[in-house]
């Protein structure tokens, strides 16, 4: 297996041991998580918070402060210096229509495995709906029938 690529949000691709997609190493991912996950992140800063695997509530609304970016302006102010923006966490989900924060690491890592002699493509439960994921199964097809 070179890789897993999920449209799964759900966790349980890290919860079984794999390593996730992350931007300090995109390519060192067994598993590839196109549509993000139910982790959080911050609308202004790139930090992402894990959830508790035991939380059963998500304060969604209204969305709380980011607490790195309340860091820093708090920071900021101590120094004397003018507040900064504070961002608001979100899900860190992709939705329909939606620019990716991590499209041009994805990208690196689909470049990297369409170049690999790949014998054989698995695709398991996807509807094939979006376009994106139609592209990017037709691109490793295309890898595939070359070999």
């Amino acid at each position: 297996l070179v890789r897993h690529y999920t449209q799964n949000i759900d966790g349980l691709d890290e919860e079984i041991g794999l390593s996730v997609n992350s931007q300090e190493d995109p390519g060192a991912a067994e598993c590839v998580l196109l549509h993000g996950s139910l982790q959080f992140r911050c609308s202004n800063c790139p930090t992402i918070f894990r959830r508790d695997k035991n939380e059963t509530g998500t304060p969604l609304f209204p969305e709380p402060p980011c607490p790195a970016c309340a860091k820093v302006s708090s920071d900021r102010k101590a120094d004397g210096k003018r507040a900064s923006a504070i961002g608001r966490l979100r899900p860190n989900i992709v939705l329909y229509d939606e620019l990716d924060p991590r499209a041009e690491s994805i990208s690196a890592v689909v470049r990297h495995d369409r170049s690999l002699r790949l014998d054989v493509l698995l695709i398991i439960g996807t509807s094939l709906a979006t376009r994106g994921i139609q592209l990017l199964i037709k691109g490793f097809a295309k890898v595939v029938h070359k070999r």
